[in-house]
């Protein structure tokens, strides 16, 4: 039996990833970039009735914030080709832990009309209702897509579905 030991350290290639293990877990920005860890549904809102996409295990996903509804701790997360929703946490490989929900994005402000948050930038996707006067805030824009609309990502404080998240049309809000 041999027992090697090395010290110092090992260099990472430009752009990659280091293995950190998991007792030594390096704290990630408070909206980062990370993996699925098992096939995971992307719900809506932070409970178990909203609509959902079901996820492969290593889907990329940006994770924002994090909030508790019905014993389950939640991510807000979107994939890389922008849908958008909530992921129990225990599914991401590297959960967003440091930024509350509660006071989650950019330019928090109250909801001018009835706006349908959508979720991923498109029309066709399924939607919540954002009712008018609620405390939304901004999570990240897209570009132009499919349908000639700038879409806004949305976290609606209020809603009856805690933190619904989806994208509404940018000219609704601005």
């Amino acid at each position: 039996m041999a027992i090697v030991l090395a010290i110092g350290t090992t260099p990472v290639p430009a752009g990659a990833a280091p293995d950190v293990p998991a007792t030594e877990q390096a704290v990630p920005a408070a909206d980062h970039w990370t993996y699925t860890t098992t096939e995971a549904w992307l719900r809506q809102c932070a409970t178990l009735n909203c609509g959902y996409h079901v996820l492969p295990a290593g889907t990329a996903v940006r994770v924002y914030c994090y909030t508790n509804n019905v014993g389950i701790t939640w991510n807000v997360a979107r994939t890389t080709d922008n849908r958008a929703g909530h992921l129990d946490a225990s599914a991401v490989q590297v959960p967003n832990w440091s930024q509350s929900c509660s006071n989650v994005g950019t330019k928090l402000r109250v909801s001018q009309f009835e706006l349908w948050a959508h979720s991923c930038p498109a029309m066709a996707c399924g939607y919540g209702v954002v009712p008018r006067g609620h405390d939304i805030a901004a999570l990240s824009m897209a570009s132009e897509l499919g349908d000639g609309y700038l879409w806004t990502l949305i976290l609606d404080h209020d809603n009856v579905h805690k933190n619904l998240v989806g994208w509404v049309h940018t000219e609704d809000i601005d």
